[in-house]
């Protein structure tokens, strides 16, 4: 009867603290960071901006679109770790950090889904974060 009790109630119960726990850490992370806005016209095409003192370049190789694959491509160097994550203005969107990884020298990439909203708002905000460094890129899909 324990163990019928533990895989009934308490373990689904461990697992969504974990879940629920890891959304509250990742939100509480980003409120400690300061976060660079950087403005994007077009990520499709990419942008630009500053790391100290290395460009960086940022771009979506296809459409950005709510639950279809796109790559997130971030040319910089020296970067030890960089993280992309997708958010709403005002609205978090659950847990989807991504970790970029290396596919040439300086260029990190990663194969990404946009989180949908349930309103229909296609307004989401890429935020990178490069060796603890955190860029806020406004886009629409």
């Amino acid at each position: 009867m324990n163990r019928k009790w533990l895989l009934k109630y308490a373990l689904p119960a461990i697992l969504i603290s974990i879940l629920f726990g890891g959304g509250a850490y990742q939100i509480w992370q980003r409120s400690q960071t300061q976060t660079v806005a950087v403005n994007c016209a077009n990520p499709i095409q990419g942008c630009q901006f500053q790391l100290e003192q290395q460009q960086v370049h940022v771009n979506f190789v296809g459409t950005p679109s709510g639950l279809h694959p796109f790559t997130v491509s971030v040319n910089v160097a020296d970067a030890k770790i960089v993280y992309a994550y997708f958010t709403m203005p005002d609205m978090e969107m659950g847990y989807n950090r991504y970790r970029l990884t290396p596919s040439a020298p300086q260029l990190w990439q990663a194969r990404v889904v946009l989180p949908i909203c349930v309103t229909g708002r296609r307004d989401w905000i890429l935020t990178l974060d490069i060796d603890g460094k955190m860029f806020a890129i406004p886009f629409s899909g």
